[in-house]
């Protein structure tokens, strides 16, 4: 019986409030640490998510998370074989990438605002999924409560 109190003191809920509109950056709180969730798509080229990157690590905007999903509308794109290969030759098949990242910035920092606006500029498909404080409590962190109790 011990074991099963033990657990379910261990169990916690998260909720999270959605929105099609987002919030007013004015109405965030100063001093708290945020988390914005971004998803972009890039053009196929040499170093393209180097430089959509870069658009964060040029203003200290570290990040918490990235990983890329193929899009689910048009996951493999032909590209035409590069200049001075003959007509007809092998056509090259790449895979094209829905990206998906937390940044550690609140959207009302002017850094962050201008990162995104330079992501945009290069990128066919940006949206901003959220902006949320982030947990610092560790509670939900792999192995952040194992073994004591809330």
């Amino acid at each position: 019986m011990r074991a099963c109190a033990d657990a379910v003191r261990l169990q916690h809920s998260r909720f999270i409030a959605l929105s099609r509109d987002p919030l007013p950056t004015s109405s965030l709180p100063a001093g708290v640490p945020y988390k914005t969730s971004i998803v972009f798509s890039l053009a196929e080229g040499p170093g393209m998510l180097f430089k959509a990157l870069s658009c964060f690590a040029l203003r200290g905007i570290d990040l918490s998370k990235i990983e890329s999903r193929p899009m689910r509308t048009s996951p493999i794109t032909v590209v035409d074989p590069a200049a001075g290969e003959q007509a007809g030759g092998p056509q090259v098949l790449r895979f094209s990438y829905l990206f998906y990242a937390d940044l550690l910035a609140s959207t009302s920092d002017v850094n962050t605002q201008n990162a995104l606006r330079h992501l945009q500029e290069m990128a066919p498909f940006l949206r901003v999924l959220g902006c949320y404080q982030q947990d610092c409590s560790g509670r939900f962190a792999p192995g952040g409560a194992k073994g004591s109790p809330a």
